[in-house]
């Protein structure tokens, strides 16, 4: 119902713009989302969040990917649309569809990078505070072996949500042993009370670092989620193998 009524107030607002305004970017991307043709799409966008977190990640994935065709045939979408849509995808693991579309390019580059690095490709020199991105850089690097004392204070920085904040307390207990048993009780915490289905990045990201920790029932129950994802990636391939190595006595 509240929905319902914040869709109505929408309409609203936008109706009550000047005429000169309804022609001017970003307003006019907004009309879109007006009237039938608008209930519809956000119809959809929250079937496809339905299926997502009941577990039905492949049609969640084919509903995102009709939703998106649809969308592309418009001369533009809000912002606010196309962010979601990048970010269901890297969540629901369609890194290739992610990596090819120019809009999300544009808007962001960054998204991009995480996605061919999930696709095993190499990351780029990079730059910037993109927290993604930056989580990315580290798992890779403490997984290398390397030095991430750079990437520790710029995902430091960079840190807004909850989700980022468990992601960074984890990673730094895998890179230089501070705070374990907190980043442990976090995590269980996390994994006992937000169900299943997830964002398969942070999974991902996560499962290397607990692995790393040698918290092997900790990184088996990360992967077992992961794997429900039902989606083959070179970076997953690449993950079994590390925890292989790590765990040597388990058979996943």
């Amino acid at each position: 119902m509240e929905r319902q009524r914040a869709w109505y107030r929408f309409n609203y607002l936008l109706d009550a713009l000047p005429e000169p305004l309804r022609e001017e970017q970003p307003c006019s991307a907004y009309f879109v989302l007006t009237g039938r043709q608008g209930k519809e799409l956000l119809d959809v966008q929250q079937f496809v969040m339905w299926l997502w977190w009941t577990g039905r990640a492949e049609e969640a994935r084919h509903a995102l990917s009709l939703l998106w065709h649809r969308l592309s045939g418009y001369a533009s979408v809000p912002e606010c649309v196309s962010r979601w849509a990048g970010w269901s995808m890297l969540g629901l693991g369609l890194f290739e569809m992610v990596a090819q579309q120019p809009v999300i390019q544009n808007l962001y580059p960054a998204w991009i990078q995480v996605a061919n690095w999930f696709g095993g490709m190499p990351l780029p020199p990079w730059g910037g505070y993109n927290t993604l991105l930056l989580l990315t850089k580290w798992a890779q690097d403490l997984v290398e072996g390397r030095r991430t004392s750079g990437v520790i204070w710029r995902a430091l920085l960079s840190m807004s949500t909850p989700d980022e904040e468990r992601m960074f307390y984890t990673l730094l207990a895998a890179s230089v042993g501070i705070g374990r048993a907190a980043a442990r009780g976090r995590l269980e915490r996390w994994l006992s009370s937000s169900g299943e289905w997830m964002f398969l990045p942070y999974l991902h990201l996560l499962c290397l670092a607990a692995t790393r920790l040698h918290w092997e029932p900790l990184a088996w129950e990360l992967w077992r989620r992961i794997d429900q994802f039902d989606v083959d990636y070179p970076r997953k391939t690449e993950l079994y193998r590390y925890m292989q190595a790590a765990f040597p006595a388990k058979q996943g």
